[in-house]
């Protein structure tokens, strides 16, 4: 593997710690309970602080919902490109 201008990465290089973390299963079952956990509180927190309606709670996971799919792109991406 190399850098954009053709030099060998060094040995503890950032970018081998990269890409064993997008290879570690670990890492996005890890991943996936982050985003729910932090959906559940922003969920919780906005219920209880506005008092908002079941529509608007699930506009809120709607789009929780794509940005952990649009996180989890970016992911496939990065160990694509590598």
């Amino acid at each position: 593997m190399h850098s954009s201008f053709g030099l060998p990465y060094p040995a503890g290089h950032w970018f081998y710690s990269l890409q064993d973390l997008l290879d570690n299963p670990v890492f996005m079952v890890s991943f996936f309970v982050f985003w729910v956990a932090t959906g559940q509180f922003l969920l919780t927190t906005a219920h209880r602080k506005f008092n908002i309606s079941e529509t608007v709670e699930m506009v809120i996971i709607a789009l929780l919902m794509i940005l952990m799919t649009l996180s989890f792109y970016l992911c496939a991406i990065l160990k694509a490109s590598f």
